[in-house]
């Protein structure tokens, strides 16, 4: 066994002895308010991250990559200013199957800048698959794309990022079980964790995309973790 293969299969025992990232049902919403966050897109330019962190941010999503080429620009201003606030960080990729786009050279896209910024460090968020557009076979795109970040990463905890709608239409809640991942769903129905979703294994919820934070010009979206941050990092 090499070295790769031991660490993945640490890193797959570790999830599981967590219990986060494990086959079996996890929960579907919180009855008790946890860490707030926020995600990120070039939209919001250049927060003041001290104040974000000041108004009791803990968490913050940076969108990276689109696609199987182009790269957030602000990407490295915003991870690097909100990791130097002290908030808990990770990266997402917004995927393009409708434009054809190939999963494997998606996955290794979004790989490259994981590595540059050294983003998948020990008490990093999991890397997050942003799913939101349908292409063919799109069961199939979506499990390529993760075998293939878990491979060039090393890593094995993965958030997947959809809308509630969106999982019941076009990937179903035995997806997440068969491929073994977490969801991080969209739902603006009743407020921070309250929702109701076609799969148990929720571990995010984004309950607003019109939030208002200082720090932050205009709006932005607000998540809710439904367990504390040390069992979601890496």
């Amino acid at each position: 066994m090499t070295h790769q293969q031991t660490r993945r299969t640490l890193l797959k025992a570790g999830a599981a002895a967590a219990g986060l990232f494990a086959l079996g049902p996890i929960r579907t919403a919180a009855a008790e308010p946890g860490p707030r966050g926020i995600d990120v897109s070039s939209h919001q330019g250049r927060p003041d991250w001290t104040a974000v962190s000041g108004a009791g941010i803990e968490f913050v999503y940076v969108k990276a990559t689109e696609g199987h080429s182009w790269t957030s620009p602000t990407l490295d201003d915003q991870y690097a200013g909100a990791r130097g606030a002290g908030l808990v960080t990770g990266l997402y990729h917004f995927a393009r199957p409708d434009s054809g786009g190939d999963p494997v050279r998606e996955a290794d896209h979004f790989a490259d800048h994981v590595y540059r910024l050294d983003a998948h460090y020990f008490g990093a968020l999991p890397p997050c698959l942003d799913i939101e557009r349908v292409g063919k076979d799109l069961r199939d795109w979506c499990g390529r794309f993760l075998d293939r970040l878990r491979y060039r990463l090393d890593t094995y905890p993965v958030l997947v990022y959809a809308s509630t709608n969106f999982i019941r239409d076009h990937l179903s809640g035995s997806w997440a079980d068969t491929h073994d991942v977490s969801w991080w769903v969209a739902n603006y129905g009743g407020g921070p964790g309250k929702f109701s979703s076609p799969t148990e294994r929720v571990v995010m919820h984004q309950y607003t995309s019109s939030g208002k934070v200082p720090g932050i010009k205009g709006r932005v979206d607000m998540n809710l973790a439904l367990f504390p941050l040390h069992g979601l990092t890496l």
